[in-house]
Parts: structure tokens; sequence; C-alpha cells
């Protein structure tokens, strides 16, 4: 594998997506997997509701008289999860690149 400071802007890219997809996947990966039941369920008691008030959203999955899923998130929360480790990873990439870049001058040997 390419070592970090040899990554290309597509490496850094892929490894973005990478991340987002994970992040989807685990966060509402098991949300998914509650309302997959109550959207095939043809009685029409479950619901699946979801708000965004006061910088918070929230997703409730019932079926019938049970919650079967709940989840709430800031807004704050969300926009750190999105932007923090793509954002970070990419300060690093180009500090590894002006490192890599731009070598120490060293002086040149005396005859």
């Amino acid at each position: 594998m390419l070592s970090f400071s040899r990554w290309r802007p597509r490496h850094l890219l892929l490894s973005w997506i990478g991340y987002w997809i994970l992040l989807v996947a685990v966060t509402l990966g098991p949300a998914v997997l509650a309302a997959l039941p109550v959207i095939r369920d043809d009685s029409g008691h479950g619901s699946i509701n979801a708000s965004f008030s006061n910088l918070v959203f929230s997703l409730t999955i019932t079926n019938g008289p049970t919650t079967v899923w709940q989840g709430t998130a800031n807004l704050l929360t969300i926009a750190l999860c999105v932007a923090g480790p793509p954002l970070l990873l990419w300060i690093l990439w180009l500090n590894q690149r002006a490192r890599h870049r731009d070598p120490v001058r060293r002086a040149a040997p005396t005859r």
C-alpha cells in the first residue's frame, strides 16, 4: 500500500467515501433494519417519524404500540462526525505532502 505521503487526491477522496459509507452503515444501519419490517407490513399499524427541532434530529420507528427504534442526534454532532475526520485526514495529507515535496536542505559537502 502507498505510504500516506504518497497518496494522490484520488486516494484521499476514496478514503473519505469509504469513511462516509462506514459512518452511514454504523449510524443508520440499525434504523434501516428496524424500518424494513414496518415498511413491509401491510396492516398499516407501523409508523416512521422523523423530525428536526431545536437543532436536534429525531427518528422514531414504531410497530403498533411498540417503539422498535428511536434515535436523536444534535446537528453539531452530526456535522462533526460527517466533516471532522475527513477534514483532519486532509490536513494530515497536506502536511505529509509538504514534507515530502520540500526535503530538508542539507549543506553541501565541502572538498
